[in-house]
């Protein structure tokens, strides 16, 4: 059964297409998701490629640029692609029913999240799946159609229904046809359900360790002294593994099992026996200063993370392996992001938890920088343990992550714990660098991981004083004697920090240890009111009284009105071993500010300490229902859709997929509303419509209709007979303050063209740059292959419209209409290249349009007046490996006119490019005091263009290092990638980046530069540029990128500042030439001033490259030495 949750992430929707034949090589209705803040730029993005479970590439060649190759038999399918809080989803067309219909994960289809857990194609030659099957009679079948369709079962998870499967990538297209070619529509139409009695697929996806006297502090020496140290209770710990041979954990561990692939049983990364030591740890090796909470406890440890993150696979088979062998707690350290369902993994902590009793301590996750509801999952489970980090001085730490949980507004995390600067065993089995050692046998390390295992111990420490108690009975005492922390938010720790002293001291305690009353809707005046009960039982030999109070706080922590919330009766007494109830009510009816409510019921005994529950309720703020319905071109539900309803107000989206009305609750408001929908889908009538109500205001219930029989055909023609589509782009976006990301919503076709997309506004336009659409399309010869390799020339045309959606479009260009670029494209002999286009400012995706090096091709760019045009050249190996990417954003071409243009050229060095102002990211010093650099340490010098970055760039080594008054402060592995905290004074730094390219180029194989610049922190919410000297060469050169040898030559060079920067002026330059790969080098003499000089050099007769050094001064003390080895060639 799912929950619906609120997403805090941004909703953009956008498809991908490629223009390239084929090479070998789970979302539902109703989903909200909120607007986040612009991610910060990655400090690498190495280009990769993905396989999908449908057998389809996509390529990732750098922010924004992204490529997708069909498979075998699959040019003509189109694919959807989503961008959400910064992860690209990108779904054929043929799935996107079967997502729709939950049948399908959406993490498949989530290029980022492939990244993230190594399932790109350089790391893995297979897709992890879990197989979930209807029920146990169609499990035998469904094992046998996973073995016969060639994919290889890897374990089982029967508390769930699922088999861990991998299928190979290079099967993926067959896996994927027999998965859905005999499950089509009874019309021929998309996939209804799935082959082999399969009910779901899902990524085997891979969480992450919660990383980031603490036993005195939560009561432990209490409980010892009353003789319970955790024996006869059974604790499981599934992380990565335990040293058995640690000291602290000897003879403590009774079974140990690997759920991984990895070879080795033992921990090789520490973080499992740092866990499992604070759990059970005797404290051998430290004369027991280190001891764990529950020191006589039995471990069993399960292995289900090799590494620094856990396959869902390993943990779900640990998690029923731990229950089934008697496990009384089961600790997992480890969290994962939580979404809108109840994954697989709350599931089976749900159900193992009614199955077995046990119970299941989970850390929130350290998240907490992100704010509210980022506690993760499995701790999000129902019955889980949701434990946050709490700091020596009682205070939540500021990584934990905060609730409530997404959607119904549930509590979590639950309780608190001590979980920073935490020390416990190390393993002698991992490096001494995994860790931050505290003499030879202990780590120190903090996180919700560090928390979790406090809390696992105190329930061993109360299962070993109640050996009768379940589990949800031990969470209920934990949850109910915790003690509250001072002005911290129920959100953040809920009920407060564990104390063993109150829990193990109860005579009487709760059912349950929180109370959730929901959300009410506005408005209020007619709120019913709510009750709840809440059951008291007493394990004791005598009754006992207890007196009943309930307090609630506002969204401002003042306390809310007193008839919000009553507790009857107010005085109970408890029999000796039995129960008694009392009601809680909660009435939103009176007044008082709408937002979220948070306080308790505390239960005051007349002998022993206080016990209490969590209680919380949201008084909802204004809204109206909006119901959105989309019909296909019939008139009938849209069967295969999705609409898009977005908040000008704070950004959320709420985004439908699944067929039907839908209705939503939405704050009162501004909204723009868009649907992209498919009729007849999968055959060869289908036709995509898209539509959008640019504004609709929201001030009352309102019923819209997206019916795609309003749409209108969108058509254009070019002057050129042999052209064919290359593809096509229909689609609009909500723009948004930065750094909130936009939405925007579009679809691309593959081949056909404009021939099947409709467009049709809904309502009126509006002013303002909020809402923008934009169409656009390409078109070039086609090869006999399928392919635009060989064209020797490609169409670009586009239209944006600010305000407005354009119902159907026709136009047809002349040459008339169209500037012309005639582009030479260096590169070595052997390789190719791929151009891209794309108008400015359209939702639209850059398709890239394949060339061999080194050629030439015409391009044709629209000018209607609006547009300008964003180009890439992506240089790639026969393997399709991403040497080099070239941007350049030009400020738009005139119609009528002839441009020439050259790419790749030489010297191609060290430079900052002529970028616009609002992408140019480059080597800057950020406000949370961070040196970054990312961006421009290549630049194409008859233009300008930059490289995006190195992390786009075919190294075969490189390096990036920062030096502050001599002290090396950070470096990267990688050319033009660095990130470094530095401290706020003025100093004087060092930038040193070097790159080796030989195999990848034949020009600029060998980079180098080291600049010298003072800087300080300056009070700026906007990066500050650093004040590097650049020096950009422009020779004039000959085809294949030549001077002549023999005679003399002359060199342009500009020497120029970093843009943006607060630079001093030039003040000399040197140069220096080398003939022999910089063995030797010899002066050349140069002549100018400021940021134009010109170097004379004559070349040797019989050499046949040139190599250059250059050191540039300013008034500011800043410097450049730059090296360039094999700058340019010599015929």
């Amino acid at each position: 059964m799912k929950r619906p949750r609120w997403l805090a992430i941004a909703a953009c929707l956008a498809v991908v297409s490629t223009v390239n034949p084929s090479t070998p090589a789970a979302a539902t209705g109703g989903t909200t998701v909120a607007a986040r803040t612009a991610p910060p730029p990655a400090a690498e993005a190495t280009p990769r490629s993905v396989t999908l479970i449908t057998g389809d590439l996509v390529e990732i060649r750098g922010e924004g640029v992204v490529s997708v190759r069909p498979g075998a038999g699959r040019e003509r399918v189109g694919f959807l692609r989503q961008r959400v809080d910064g992860h690209d989803l990108v779904v054929p067309g043929d799935a996107v029913g079967l997502l729709a219909a939950g049948r399908l994960d959406r993490r498949l289809f989530d290029v980022t999240t492939l990244l993230a857990a190594g399932y790109d194609d350089a790391r893995h030659d297979d897709i992890p799946l879990l197989v979930r099957y209807r029920d146990k009679a169609a499990r035998a079948g469904t094992r046998d159609w996973v073995r016969r369709h060639r994919a290889r079962l890897t374990g089982e998870a029967t508390a769930v229904n699922a088999l861990a499967a991998r299928t190979a990538k290079r099967d993926a297209g067959a896996w994927w046809s027999a998965l859905v070619g005999s499950a089509r529509k009874a019309d021929g139409g998309g996939p209804v359900a799935l082959a082999g009695g399969v009910e779901s697929i899902r990524l085997d996806g891979r969480l992450t360790l919660s990383l980031d006297g603490s036993t005195a502090q939560i009561g432990a020496p209490a409980a010892w002294q009353a003789g319970l140290t955790g024996r006869g209770v059974t604790v499981a710990v599934l992380d990565t593994g335990a040293d058995a041979g640690h000291p602290d954990l000897a003879g403590r561990i009774r079974e140990s099992r690997n759920f991984t692939d990895a070879a080795e049983d033992g921990d090789v990364i520490g973080h499992g026996t740092h866990v499992a030591s604070t759990i059970a740890g005797s404290g051998a090796a430290s004369d027991g200063r280190y001891r764990g909470v529950a020191p006589d406890a039995e471990l069993l440890v399960g292995k289900v993370c090799a590494d620094r993150s856990c396959p869902e696979s390993a943990m779900l088979a640990g998690m029923q392996w731990a229950a089934e062998r008697g496990a009384d707690v089961v600790n997992m350290s480890i969290s994962g992001t939580d979404t809108a369902e109840v994954d697989l993994l709350e599931e089976a902590v749900d159900r193992l938890t009614a199955q077995h009793g046990t119970l299941f301590v989970a850390a929130a996750g350290n998240e907490g920088g992100l704010g509210a509801s980022t506690v993760g999952t499995p701790s999000t489970a129902e019955a889980a343990l949701s434990v946050a980090a709490s700091t020596r001085d009682d205070a939540v730490a500021d990584f934990s992550s905060r609730g409530p949980r997404l959607g119904d507004g549930g509590t979590k995390p639950e309780i608190a714990a001590p979980g920073v600067d935490i020390v416990a065993a190390r393993s002698g089995q991992a490096p001494p660098e995994a860790s931050d050692p505290v003499g030879d046998r202990y780590a120190r390390a903090s996180g919700t991981s560090m928390a979790a295992p406090h809390v696992a111990g105190a329930a061993a420490l109360l299962a070993q004083r109640h050996p009768d108690w379940t589990g949800p009975q031990l969470k209920a005492a934990l949850v109910a004697t915790a003690t509250g922390l001072s002005g911290v938010d129920a959100t953040a720790q809920g009920a407060g920090r564990v104390d063993l002293r109150t829990a193990l001291a109860a005579g009487v305690v709760p059912d349950s240890g929180s109370l959730n009353f929901g959300a009410q809707e506005w408005p209020h005046e007619d709120d019913a009111p709510m009750t709840r009960t809440v059951t008291y039982r007493n394990d004791g030999a005598a009754p006992v009284t207890l007196d009943l109070a309930a307090t609630l706080a506002g969204p401002d922590g003042s306390p809310a009105p007193e008839r919000m919330v009553a507790v009857s009766p107010q005085r109970i007494t408890v029999p000796a071993g039995g129960t008694a109830a009392v009601t809680v009510t909660v009435d939103t009816s009176v007044s008082a500010p709408d937002g979220r409510y948070a306080g308790r019921v505390t239960a005051t005994p007349d002998t022993g300490p206080a016990v209490a529950t969590l209680l919380s309720v949201l008084r909802d703020v204004e809204r109206y229902a909006l119901t959105t319905r989309a019909l296909d071109r019939h008139g009938a539900d849209a069967t295969d859709h999705t609409t898009v309803i977005t908040s000008w107000a704070d950004h959320s989206s709420v985004v439908e997929w699944s067929p039907g009305e839908h209705t939503t609750r939405l704050p009162a408001g501004d909204y723009t509303v868009g649907a992209l929908v498919f009729t007849d889908p999968y055959q060869e009538t289908e036709t995509i419509t898209l539509l959008a109500q640019p504004k609709l205001r929201l001030d009352r219930d309102t019923r819209l209709v997206l019916d795609a029989r309003a749409g209108r055909p969108v058509t254009a023609t070019v002057p050129e007979p042999t052209a064919s589509f290359t593809h096509a782009d229909i689609g609009y976006r909500v723009n948004a303050p930065y750094p909130v990301e936009e939405t925007t919503v579009g679809w691309t076709s593959l081949r056909r063209g404009f021939d099947n997309l409709f467009t049709a506004q809904v309502g009126p336009a509006t002013t303002g740059d909020t809402f923008q659409s934009d169409i656009s399309a390409g078109w070039a010869r086609a090869d006999a292959d399928g392919g635009f390799t060989d064209s020797p020339y490609a169409y670009h045309l586009g239209w944006i419209t600010p305000g407005a959606l354009p119902t159907g479009l026709t136009r047809r260009i002349r040459q008339t209409d169209v500037a012309t670029v005639v582009n030479t494209y260096h590169g070595p002999a052997g390789h190719f290249g791929a151009t891209g286009s794309g108008a400015r400012d359209a939702t639209g995706f850059i398709v890239t349009q394949d060339l061999r090096l080194p050629g030439s091709r015409v391009d044709h760019y629209h000018d209607n007046g609006d547009t300008t045009w964003s180009r890439f050249l992506v240089q790639f190996d026969d393997q399709r490996f991403t040497e080099l990417t070239l941007a350049d954003f030009a400020d738009g071409y005139r119609r009528g006119r002839t441009y020439r243009d050259s790419w790749n050229g030489a010297v191609l060095a060290p430079a900052f490019g002529d970028r616009p102002a609002e992408i140019l990211q480059g080597a800057r010093r950020t406000s949370t005091g961070q040196v970054i650099v990312d961006d421009g340490l290549l630049v194409d010098p008859s233009t300008g263009r930059m490289s995006l970055s190195g992390a786009k760039m075919r190294q075969d080594s490189g390096r990036t290092a920062l030096y502050r008054d001599g002290e090396l402060v950070a470096e990267h592995g990688r050319y033009g990638l660095l990130r470094a905290d530095v401290p706020p004074e003025e100093a004087t730094y060092r930038l040193e980046a070097a790159v080796d390219r030989s195999s990848s180029a034949d020009v600029s194989t060998k980079v180098s530069s080291v600049w010298t610049f003072r800087s300080r922190h300056q009070a700026s919410t906007l990066p500050v540029f650093l004040p590097l000297l650049s020096v950009r060469y422009a020779p004039v050169l000959a085809a294949g990128r030549t001077a002549p040898a023999g005679k003399p030559f002359l060199i342009p060079i500009r020497v120029e500042h970093q843009p943006g920067s607060a630079a001093g002026t030039v003040t000399g330059l040197t140069v220096q030439v080398s003939y022999d790969d910089g063995a030797t080098w010899r002066a050349a003499p140069v002549v100018g001033s400021g940021g134009s000089w010109t170097a004379a050099v004559t070349h040797p007769a019989d050499a046949g490259h040139v190599s250059l050094r250059a050191t540039a001064t300013d008034s500011r003390g800043g410097r450049v030495e730059q090296t360039v080895i094999r700058a340019y060639l010599l015929r």
